[in-house]
């Protein structure tokens, strides 16, 4: 019969046998993110910070004529990231990982 309590029963384990699956998916989707977050950080930002810094240093020396390596407001971003991080840096190495774990 329809709607009987054994296949309400068999649609509820059904969707309850689902969600395993689901959640791992969203939990490798969410380790995707911290990687990429990660490795842009570690390689792209560097990168981005050397050449926010030669653009810096010719529009110093070379004025505005030279339109191609002009400082703009986003390589004051990326230098204000890459500066937040070394601060951050600095700030947890004096921090005692042990002390605090036992505190």
């Amino acid at each position: 019969a329809e709607g009987s309590p054994v296949e309400e029963i068999d649609a509820n384990m059904t969707d309850f046998l689902r969600v395993p699956s689901r959640l791992e998916g969203l939990l490798f989707l969410g380790v995707v993110v911290c990687v990429d977050s990660f490795l842009y950080a570690l390689t792209f930002l560097p990168l981005k910070c050397v050449y926010g810094i030669v653009c810096l240093i010719w529009t110093g020396v070379r004025g505005r004529r030279n339109v191609r390596l002009r400082f703009h407001r986003r390589h004051a971003y990326q230098l204000l990231q890459v500066f937040i991080i070394i601060t951050i840096y600095n700030i947890l190495l004096t921090i005692s990982v042990g002390k605090l774990y036992h505190w």
